[in-house]
């Protein structure tokens, strides 16, 4: 006699799963799967086969215990078979031995619910000729006879396959979902590719965001490192009163300008201009010495790194070159000289940044090998050979360019570093070498935490903040000084972060991204403090993301998207900050994706398509080009999300294809790109199926 316990929704329990003990590890994966499973947006509250469709599957009964001693499956079992809205069977020849998954099955049937039993086969064959390799228990495969034992009467299992032959774990585990939610597999296989889709691209959106966060914090380090070298220029001219003319002035002005609360960019750029000028003029006349030469070479690498410190590439690659020419030259007659290798090296290591902004990644590259490998000898050499600030800054070169973060030769490097900074910190009343030191300090934590020391990281942070809140305690005017802190600050974010302390990462992230808007109010055209805040609120949004905090998501990404809009309406030719422009509007489309708000998704997908089409004509290469590809692909998504047969999709996927060809064809095994050919030809086949459905309804509405 059967007992109906009513609907779904009205049971204890989704379903109970019933296996043998020794598939114990399926029954555990099956178990966190189905109650991890979280259904499409899209299908839930949708009809079902039992009703609504739910958020999740869950509860679902698994019995823990060793019935094995038992003769009769007990009361507990018998309950919650009763309250099980469904039974699924883990099918194996060991299941067909296990008799207690026989009367699992067969009390189930008695409730009059054999129509929600579903099996899914782990091991063996389905009516298989050899009894031994059999995976459907009998209880599964005959009918109930009236009086509630099995019959002769054979009934065909509902069954998922988990086998790799077959369909495998994942595709078994869908089957077996759409079958417990009433719904077809080829729906909930559809919606969960989407699902993934999004899942992916969120997963990229915080990888990419992550890789910004640390390389720009290494880039701050060194930027605010660098401007001690203007106190060195400084120091020496005043040893030869003769040779300090506009040499000097350049030298002073490039290191100053940027340190004036209230200074505009421009107008220092006005003032550099000018000073270069008289510092030309004035080196035309007389004999150009190499005394003479030697300085105004130091001129132009801090005319050029004072001019790039604004976000001008053009003018800045410009002083740096004919900087680099110079000490090349210098070279030329003195191949050992420390200070031009110093010097040489420093002008290739800012060129490299020069080209990273004009999307050259390749030509960074390049520079950035060069430096390192022209410091080398300098770093080798043995100790009090080289005079200290020089060695330093080949240290320093060397630490920042070398790609091995935890090795240990690095970490030598960097410890013979922080010692020079540390003893020069004593001597220097002006706080510059301090500064430096901090710079240090960071590169230091940096390294700890990537080496796992999580506590070692947490000494250099401190060591840095506090030396960082001491020297703006001393001169709160000095904005090198605030940006330098605010960098401090965003470090010990990353650093609180990775140690779980969440409290900690909110407040150091607040106070960096305070500082950093007070600078960028003062001065809203430097490219290095609008860099650092971005990276700051992009960490904010991965936070809010990581909580749940909608409305926290969209307002950072909103921030950050005006932080890149601002340096991209100062420097439009400034590659990188289209490209970083580009990857947060991305990121915008996503949230607005999850929040299914698609007309939102499709504008922001719109300008972002926009900006990377505008940073390939700048820039056309591999990476630009692909980043091209990947809008295309997005807004062909949320465009046929809107309309299933769009035609505008198909037609974005065809640009789409028609960039990606030629790319494939010189790296046919870059999986970036082949990934970008399976989501082209996945939509086509979506779009594809929906018009031919279209098709067919119309013509049974013809009929």
């Amino acid at each position: 006699m059967s007992v109906d316990r009513g609907p779904a929704q009205a049971l204890k329990y989704r379903a109970f799963i019933s296996y043998r003990h020794k598939d114990k590890l399926w029954g555990d994966w099956l178990h966190k799967a189905l109650e991890s499973y979280r259904v499409p947006r899209e299908l839930v509250g949708t009809p079902g086969k039992d009703g609504p469709i739910p958020q999740r599957i869950a509860p679902v009964f698994r019995d823990r215990e060793d019935l094995a001693a038992s003769v009769d499956l007990g009361t507990d079992i018998r309950n919650a078979i009763a309250a099980s809205a469904n039974l699924v069977v883990i099918c194996s020849p060991g299941a067909v031995a296990s008799k207690f998954v026989a009367d699992e099955i067969i009390e189930f049937k008695r409730l009059g619910r054999s129509d929600r039993i579903f099996a899914i086969i782990v091991e063996g064959e389905p009516n298989a000729a050899d009894p031994a390799l059999e995976c459907f228990p009998d209880a599964l495969k005959f009918h109930l006879a009236p009086d509630g034992t099995l019959s002769t009467n054979r009934t065909e299992p509902i069954a998922a396959d988990a086998r790799e032959h077959a369909d495998g774990k994942e595709n078994a585990k869908l089957k077996l979902i759409a079958g417990l939610l009433g719904v077809g597999f080829d729906q909930l296989r559809r919606r969960e590719l989407e699902a993934q889709r999004r899942r992916f691209r969120r997963f990229i959106s915080v990888a990419a965001t992550l890789v910004v966060i640390f390389a720009g914090l290494a880039g701050a380090a060194v930027w605010f490192g660098y401007r001690a070298e203007a106190e060195r220029v400084r120091a020496e001219d005043n040893l030869d009163k003769a040779r300090k003319t506009a040499n000097g002035v350049v030298s002073d002005l490039a290191g100053e300008f940027r340190d004036a609360a209230g200074m505009q960019a421009s107008l220092g750029r006005k003032i550099l201009d000018r000073a270069k000028l008289l510092m030309d003029e004035l080196g035309s006349q007389g004999e150009m010495t190499e005394a003479r030469l030697r300085d105004r070479g130091k001129a132009l690498g801090m005319l050029g790194r004072a001019v790039l410190d604004i976000g001008q590439i053009a003018p800045a690659e410009t002083s740096l070159k004919e900087s680099l020419r110079i000490w090349e030259n210098v070279l030329a007659l003195h191949s050992g000289d420390a200070t031009a290798i110093s010097e040489a090296a420093k002008a290739e290591h800012y060129l490299s940044w020069s080209a990273a902004a004009r999307g050259d990644l390749a030509e960074e590259r390049r520079l950035a090998t060069k430096a390192r490998d022209r410091v080398a000898p300098l770093v080798a050499a043995p100790d009090g050979t080289i005079d200290p600030i020089v060695l330093a800054e080949a240290l320093e070169i060397a630490v920042v360019l070398d790609p091995a973060v935890t090795s240990a030769d690095r970490a030598a490097k960097l410890t013979r570093l922080i010692a020079l900074r540390e003893d020069m910190a004593l001597k220097d009343d002006k706080g510059d070498a301090a500064i430096r030191l901090t710079a240090n300090y960071r590169f230091a934590s940096q390294a700890a935490s990537a080496g796992g020391d999580l506590a070692k990281a947490l000494e250099f942070d401190n060591k840095g903040i506090a030396l960082a809140e001491k020297l703006v305690a001393a001169d709160p005017y000095d904005m090198r000084r605030q940006g330098n802190l605010a960098s401090q600050y965003m470090g010990s974010a990353v650093e609180a972060f990775q140690r779980s302390e969440v409290i900690l990462t909110k407040s150091r992230l607040k106070q960096a991204i305070d500082i950093l808007e007070r600078l960028i109010a003062i001065d809203p055209t430097n490219g290095q403090y609008r860099q650092l805040a971005a990276s700051s609120l992009a960490m904010v949004n991965a936070i809010a993301n990581l909580e749940g905090d909608t409305p926290g998501q969209e307002d950072s990404l909103q921030r950050v998207i005006t932080t890149w809009r601002g340096l991209v309406q100062v420097d439009p030719r400034n590659v990188e900050a289209r490209v970083e422009l580009a990857g947060s509007l991305g990121q915008l489309a996503n949230f607005y994706d999850g929040a299914d708000r698609v007309p939102e998704q499709i504008a922001v997908l719109r300008e972002q398509l926009k900006e990377t089409e505008d940073t390939v004509a700048l820039a056309s290469n591999p990476e630009t080009l692909a980043a091209e590809v990947d809008a295309l692909i997005d807004l062909a998504y949320a465009v046929q999300s809107q309309d299933y047969t769009s035609e505008e999709a198909m037609q974005l996927l065809d640009r789409a294809e028609a960039i990606l060809k030629p790319l494939l064809a010189a790296s046919p095994e870059d999986h970036n790109l082949t990934g970008l050919q399976t989501l082209i030809e996945t939509l086509r086949t979506l779009i594809g199926a929906h018009r031919n459905a279209a098709k067919e309804a119309e013509k049974t509405k013809e009929n």
